[in-house]
């Protein structure tokens, strides 16, 4: 297993979400280890959580979407999903 790319990543939440900083978010996904869902597409994102997990200790519960990024900004916005990356 190697990298297979490197590239900036963020975290999203929605304009009306609980979270107000990614320290918040981090410190939620630790007092609740995988209650805090996680929106993105394909491997490189679940990888990407993966090695955040790994390397943090904390547990989220990756949610995959496919296509446009649509779907994904909407469920976002409505709250089904606590955050997104990008």
């Amino acid at each position: 297993l190697n990298v297979a790319t490197r590239g900036p990543m963020v975290f999203v939440v929605g304009a009306n979400s609980k979270f107000k900083s990614l320290q918040e978010l981090m410190a939620a996904a630790g007092e609740r280890p995988g209650t805090i869902t996680v929106g993105g597409y394909g491997d490189f994102f679940r990888m990407s959580l993966a090695t955040l997990e790994h390397a943090t200790g904390k547990r989220f519960t990756y949610v995959p979407y496919a296509g446009a990024a649509g779907p994904l900004i909407a469920d976002l916005a409505t709250g089904v999903v606590d955050a997104a990356q990008f």
